[in-house]
């Protein structure tokens, strides 16, 4: 069903390279001033060989540099240039606008659950505002139903929706009652003090 959906999406994509290669080690150097976001990644793909996929959402120019740092390191700084993301999929990448209302996201996200034992599932989205758009809640059986993209950004989110299921601070109070007859009142010095005495002390 996912690759099925890939490839519907495909056709509002921009495909930048031919060749798979298995991982992404390279080192970049990156150094553009006002470019258009689209011409470097095609520049990145051709010059590593790495295929990059990009939603035709993603627009806009990029200034950074001049800096040497690894593939991803240089894919997150062009993705924070405009608000975007990146997965990486088996051996090539999409840069994708992440709104649950893009295609290119609903072809690439998976869905994953957290049980939670401590607060109301009904509480996370608002309680997580920054995530509400990748969260829902179902209430009968307390559960988070998290939708994102796979790899770093699910952990992320799993990460702050379980930070927040913890115990809450439980306050222990001690509490002496002791019985004091009159006469043991009066030899402690108090003797001058007005006290009334309730029933059932002497």
């Amino acid at each position: 069903m996912l690759k099925k959906g890939l490839v519907v999406v495909l056709g509002v994509l921009l495909v930048i390279s031919l060749t798979l290669p298995a991982f992404a080690q390279e080192t970049l150097n990156l150094d553009y001033v006002e470019t258009d976001i689209r011409a470097v990644v095609q520049e990145i793909s051709f010059d590593t060989g790495i295929q990059i996929i990009v939603d035709q959402n993603v627009e806009g120019y990029l200034t950074v540099g001049p800096i040497e740092v690894p593939f991803e390191k240089a894919l997150d700084l062009i993705c924070a240039s405009g608000g975007f993301t990146y997965v990486r999929v088996q051996d090539y990448y999409v840069i994708l606008v992440p709104d649950p209302d893009n295609p290119v996201f609903q072809a690439n996200s998976v869905k994953e659950q957290i049980r939670l034992d401590y607060i109301n599932a009904k509480d996370v989205p608002n309680l997580l505002k920054s995530y509400s758009l990748y969260l829902q809640a179902d209430g009968a059986t307390n559960l988070v139903i998290i939708t994102a993209l796979p790899g770093r950004m699910m952990e992320e989110i799993k990460q702050a929706v379980k930070a927040l299921d913890v115990p809450g601070k439980q306050i222990e109070v001690q509490l002496l009652i002791a019985e004091v007859s009159e006469k043991s009142f009066r030899e402690f010095g108090f003797g001058n003090l007005e006290v009334t005495w309730g029933d059932g002390l002497e």
